[in-house]
């Protein structure tokens, strides 16, 4: 049985926001099919999308998942101290983090993500 995605998870997958998941289905680069004022998009057709983009630009392509972390601002939530950490808040999410430096980071300080391994994101202040 087909899978079905709501412009919710492909944004959460990509990092693409609301506005350019509806261009791209507008301009007919993504196939969706409107259910009341819900928009849902076959999963092979979201992969099709995603390997057209990615032969375009030559293996760039599209980050999607973990690797769309990558590069992000996070805001830290709970001091992050080091070897022990704290949390990060990222895209509507809380996360264990770690600072690459391993030193202590403040609460509201903001963060970029350097690295993800498995449910904790190694973070640098923003600069």
């Amino acid at each position: 049985m087909e899978k079905f995605l709501k412009i919710k998870d492909i944004t959460n997958q990509t990092g693409l926001s609301k506005t350019t998941i509806l261009k791209l289905i507008n301009n007919g680069d993504l196939e969706a099919f409107r259910i009341g004022n819900i928009y849902v998009i076959k999963e092979s057709e979201f992969e099709r999308y995603l390997s057209s983009v990615s032969s375009k630009k030559e293996g760039k392509g599209l980050k999607t998942g973990v690797q769309a972390m990558i590069g992000q601002t996070g805001l830290v939530v709970d001091r992050i101290l080091p070897y022990t950490g704290g949390r990060v808040y990222l895209k509507g999410e809380l996360w264990k983090a770690y600072d690459v430096e391993e030193s202590t980071v403040e609460e509201n300080t903001a963060v970029t993500i350097e690295r993800v391994e498995g449910v904790s994101l190694y973070v640098r202040r923003k600069e």
